[in-house]
């Protein structure tokens, strides 16, 4: 499961050996401990697909993603992030911004794609 926040950025997939546990990885650095704290014991692999993982209690993370959703106060996401992240330098804030309007931008794309598909129109309409 991959989760937006106004916090960061998670990928959330079950421990292959504890069902009970939840394997929480981030891109960036912090994005773990934003999230569920300091106390997360986030380790880091370096040249890993996700960087920052951390093994948490499934219940922990149910709750902290209620929590997320219970205080949602925003009507555009992308500039709740710059707005939740002023401890991030500028450029930082910047380029995970950049990030998301790709994300953003790429799923506008294929919904387009999908409807004219549905509408039995093909080619590419870019």
């Amino acid at each position: 499961m991959w989760i937006f926040t106004s916090k960061g950025f998670l990928s959330i997939v079950e421990d292959r050996d504890d069902p009970a546990r939840l394997l929480v990885r981030a891109r960036y650095e912090g994005d773990i401990e934003r999230h569920f704290g300091e106390e997360a014991g986030v380790s880091e692999l370096e040249f890993s697909d996700y960087r920052f993982r951390a093994f948490l209690p499934r219940e922990e993370v149910q709750a902290v993603l209620d929590r997320e959703l219970s205080l949602l106060d925003y009507g555009n996401f992308k500039n709740s992030f710059d707005r939740n992240n002023v401890s991030l330098a500028p450029e930082t804030r910047e380029e995970r911004h950049e990030a998301l309007f790709k994300v953003w931008s790429t799923m506008s794309d294929s919904q387009e794609t999908v409807q004219l598909r549905e509408q039995g129109l093909s080619g590419d309409h870019r």
